[in-house]
């Protein structure tokens, strides 16, 4: 086998040398997988995945490999590796991913196993992102020491969705490993309870040094606190219905960390219009719009609010008659449409996908313009409030803010962030413009001069910008927050906590409230209390 990776080595080196990448180490291998540490150009240090065969090339390989790909291009979570790109060297399949420098194995190598805190700390983490998974359907299936990963930051990140599946209910298990592995794996079956099983297992061995599976005939050993060795106990029962969720197993550990913290009120000094009176309200359901045959990434009321515009990966923009439900057009990009919006007249719709923003007038529905000026996927699009702009985020290999000329269709600005831009918005009166990126930053551009004004920092990737309709705050959502930000000094106001990613943010229209969404599965409504 040591031949084989040595034989390999030389030979996968060439190939990515050849394909443009440098300084390329061995990291290290799997059964199946030899990992390399690269520099390119486009993806900078990266991790390059490439599998171990010797004779001809299994099709099946690279089918795992494109399903893979396929799973994690629809994840974006802090503490689960990032996956580039799928590219294919004279034929092999190679995974581009981020690149981290350590494992949980290594770890627990040098130091044998870990004190309370510091499992707590990771273990909380990891189980975050299982909770994600989960929320999008998907099992791991193999998690052990080897695939969680630390990157340069000390930050853990789940790794080698390999073996992942896409369930409802129950999938067939194609790999695992033995020493983590599941009762109902042995019968070749993968539900999400699975992983909650070998969650329980990397537990025991983080706490003691040693894996401690019940189905090596070794029973666990008792640990403290009682509370923890419930909870895992619980967690290793051969029934899988026994077992409980990831969320509740959070809810523990969190329970037991902190005491319960109250929704929070932010205190701002009085404005001009009256809160207005408390209503009782009812809502109901009224429509569902069906008719896409892929996610739906983005949708949009039209000013007048007669029409509702959606972006999906089907690669169509649809617009539906708000009142009856009907599809009165469909719109087709070449790429998933991930952003729609209306200009403020409601005389153009703007939809953006892969490198390109399309701009549709509505009377006609024909395409009016298409904008490129991006090198990859355009993930934002937002109009300025007086209609005379357009700007536009664009993804990982491009980095930039662009600024459109409505009237010429000219490039105006180029403004650049150190990763994807995923939200941009324009303050009220047109004059700055805020961007939220995975570099975890929100920056603040004075769109005339083309200048960075002010770079708003978050611990993980900022999802979403909004400013409030006086324009004197700014909100800015990442992992597990919202952030509150006085644009006159740029000080920050107030964190507000979600369990989960924060999504989206946006204010009320009267500026009393603000509304949170995050894949918690809350939506929550903080009320904005003014005084002098």
């Amino acid at each position: 086998m040591l031949e084989l990776v040595v034989m390999l080595f030389g030979f996968y080196r060439g190939l990515l040398e050849e394909f443009g990448f440098s300084s390329v180490e061995f990291v290290g291998e799997s059964l199946r997988n030899i990992v390399f540490k690269v520099f390119h150009p486009s993806y900078g240090v990266v991790a390059v995945k490439i599998p171990k065969f010797s004779g001809t090339l299994d099709r099946r390989i690279v089918e795992r490999y494109k399903r893979e790909v396929e799973i994690c291009k629809r994840l974006s979570h802090p503490h689960i590796v990032a996956v580039r790109d799928l590219i294919l060297l004279r034929g092999i399949p190679a995974i581009v991913e981020e690149y981290c420098p350590s494992n949980l194995r290594k770890i627990l190598n040098e130091k044998g196993k870990l004190d309370l805190n510091t499992f707590l700390e990771i273990f909380t983490k990891i189980l975050k992102a299982v909770i994600y998974l989960h929320s999008q359907g998907i099992a791991h299936g193999d998690i052990k020491p080897e695939n969680i990963l630390f990157t340069e930051d000390g930050e853990p990140k789940l790794a080698d969705l390999e073996t992942a599946k896409i369930t409802l209910e129950q999938a067939s298990a194609s790999a695992f490993t033995m020493e983590y592995v599941a009762p109902e794996q042995l019968n070749r079956k993968l539900t999400l309870k699975t992983d909650i099983y070998q969650l329980a297992v990397v537990a025991y061995e983080m706490l003691t040094g040693k894996p401690h599976n019940p189905l090596s005939g070794e029973k666990p050993p008792k640990i403290e606190p009682k509370w923890l060795n419930n909870i895992l106990q619980t967690a290793l029962s051969k029934n899988p219905n026994q077992r409980p969720t990831a969320k509740q197993i959070h809810k523990t550990i969190q329970t037991q960390k902190t005491p319960t913290i109250p929704i929070q009120t932010i205190t701002y000094q009085k404005p001009t219009q009256p809160l207005p009176p408390k209503q009782k309200i009812t809502i109901k359901l009224l429509k569902t719009l069906k008719g896409h045959e892929s996610e739906v990434c983005s949708v949009a009321w039209s000013p007048n609010g007669k029409y509702l515009a959606s972006g999906s990966w089907d690669f169509t923009v649809r617009v539906w008659d708000a009142e009856t439900g009907r599809l009165l057009k469909t719109l087709s990009h070449e790429d998933s449409v991930l952003s729609v919006a209306w200009n403020p007249d409601g005389r153009y719709l703007a939809s953006s996908s892969y490198d390109t923003v399309r701009v549709w007038d509505v009377e006609t529905w024909k395409l009016l313009k298409t904008l490129k000026g991006h090198g990859d996927s355009v993930l934002s699009v937002a109009w300025s409030p007086d209609g005379q702009y357009l700007a536009s985020g664009g993804g990982l290999f491009d980095r930039t803010v662009c600024v459109w000329d409505v009237e010429t269709w000219r490039l105006l600005k180029t403004l650049s962030h150190g990763d994807s831009v995923l939200s941009v918005a324009w303050s009220p009166d047109g004059q700055y413009l805020a961007s939220g990126s995975w570099d975890k930053t929100a920056r603040i551009w004075d769109v005339k001069a083309g200048e960075l004004l002010k770079t708003l920092s978050h611990e993980s990737w900022v999802c979403s910008v909004a400013w409030s309709p006086d324009g004197r705050y700014l909100a800015s959502s990442s992992y597990d927050t919202v952030r509150v930000w006085d644009v006159e000094t740029w000080k920050l106001l107030k964190t507000l906590s979600h369990e989960e990613r924060v999504e989206s943010v946006a204010w009320s229209p009267d500026g009393h409230y603000l509304a949170s969404g995050s894949t918690d599965t809350t939506v929550r409504v903080w009320e904005v209390l003014y005084s002098v």
